[in-house]
């Protein structure tokens, strides 16, 4: 409740500054530094532990990172290999497909010559 009403109170006071939100947060800062001298607690250890926390939080984040980074890179990796794969099937059908044309265009040729041939017979 106290907390709450020194806000107002520090906010009101500063309206006409221009640099409001810089103030309010030195102040707020000497404010807990006092509040931790008053309830007899040593303000350094409890920025200790705030940092400890936000030190293994950051840990955490860079594992779960790394581990992603790990399966993007996996994932990669794969779709290349399926690109490189329906790429040489692509090819190997292109070839055949040009094998075929070359043998159905051959045929067609020996099938006007053998008409022909049959045609000069009779």
């Amino acid at each position: 409740m106290y907390s709450v009403g020194f806000y107002e109170l520090v906010g009101r006071c500063l309206e006409h500054t221009e640099k409001k939100y810089t103030i309010i947060t030195n102040i707020w800062k000497v404010y807990s530094i006092l509040l931790e001298y008053c309830c007899r607690t040593d303000y350094r250890m409890l920025i200790s532990e705030i940092s400890k926390e936000h030190k293994s939080e950051l840990d955490k984040l860079d594992r779960e990172y790394q581990i992603k980074f790990q399966e993007q890179a996996n994932n990669e990796r794969i779709l290349k290999e399926n690109q490189d794969l329906i790429t040489k099937c692509a090819e190997e059908t292109q070839r055949e497909l040009t094998n075929e044309r070359q043998m159905r265009m051959k045929l067609e040729e020996d099938y006007l010559q053998n008409t022909k041939n049959h045609e000069e017979e009779v």
